[in-house]
């Protein structure tokens, strides 16, 4: 689960990110879950770490079913521009 910049380095922060939101994927079920919230200066690489979180949790189409499972949703707000 290595996460990458575009020039090839692994960064250990972006690595302990992706495992945090593992770790917050897999949580037993409460009425009050816990979160994460990821912050950061622009460009240090937020949303390359949830896009590479939800490459790893992609939905699935269960043919028999006719399910499909999304073990996560993903939405970008748009910026202020106040």
């Amino acid at each position: 689960m290595a996460a990458t910049r575009t020039d090839g380095f692994s960064l250990p922060q972006a690595e302990a990110a992706l495992g945090r939101l593992e770790d917050l994927l897999t949580y037993p079920q409460r009425g009050r879950m816990p979160c994460l919230l990821l912050f950061g200066s622009t460009g240090m690489g937020k949303s390359e770490i949830l896009n590479r979180f939800a490459e790893l949790h992609a939905s699935r189409y269960d043919k028999r079913a006719g399910l499909t499972t999304m073990p996560i949703v993903m939405v970008q707000d748009a910026a202020a521009t106040d």
